[in-house]
């Protein structure tokens, strides 16, 4: 995972997939896709977005550095 902080309190938790030929089953897409997530840290930690089922366990991996 890149290590991306937006701000103190938005941390990037997603992924690239350069495996995928098509974007939702219909769009070209020769250089892959990035699953943008982002986990928001404040009084509530908040999850937004998430990735496809085959990065999910690379997205496991990312949400547990950024959580601890």
């Amino acid at each position: 995972m890149k290590d991306v902080t937006v701000t103190e309190s938005i941390l990037y938790v997603g992924c690239d997939d350069k495996d995928i030929d098509l974007f939702e089953s219909q769009y070209h897409v020769p250089n892959g896709v990035s699953y943008n997530s982002y986990v928001i840290m404040d009084e509530k930690i908040a999850v937004m977005d998430t990735v496809d089922k085959r990065k999910g366990e690379e997205y496991l991996k990312n949400l547990e550095k950024v959580l601890e």
